[in-house]
């Protein structure tokens, strides 16, 4: 972030956006160094957004819940996780449904929208 936000590789007015994770609400066994690497960047969000304001620079993140793509199921195949684990209320998430966030927060739309995480878990941490 320190290089990308630099004055020569940055406009004024750049969006970024980092990934986290249901993970770092949740507390589930087993995950403990990624639940904090997620809060971590959670973390570091606020921080990062404050100091490049200056520059009308935002940044935000996104925690998703479980999404369904290649890696996710080659981490099913090797772990075995029970369906009823990794679904919200809506179901299984799609790659879209993030990217559709994703979208919204690089768009003139979110121009107000700095420091925050955004939770994309289709109603995974309602139990």
């Amino acid at each position: 972030m320190s290089a990308a936000t630099r004055k020569k590789f940055a406009n004024e007015g750049a969006s970024y956006i980092l990934f986290s994770s249901v993970a770092a609400y949740e507390g589930s066994m087993g995950i403990l160094a990624y639940a904090e690497a997620k809060a971590g960047v959670q973390a570091g969000v606020k921080s990062m957004a404050r100091e490049i304001a200056r520059r009308r620079q935002r940044v935000n993140s996104i925690s998703p819940a479980w999404v369904d793509t290649e890696m996710t199921q080659n981490y099913l195949q090797s772990t075995g996780i029970p369906d009823d684990h990794r679904n919200g209320c809506l179901g299984e998430g799609k790659p879209e449904d993030v990217a559709g966030m994703a979208l919204f927060l690089l768009s003139d739309r979110a121009k107000m929208v700095n420091g925050t995480d955004i939770v994309v878990d289709g109603g995974f941490l309602l139990g």
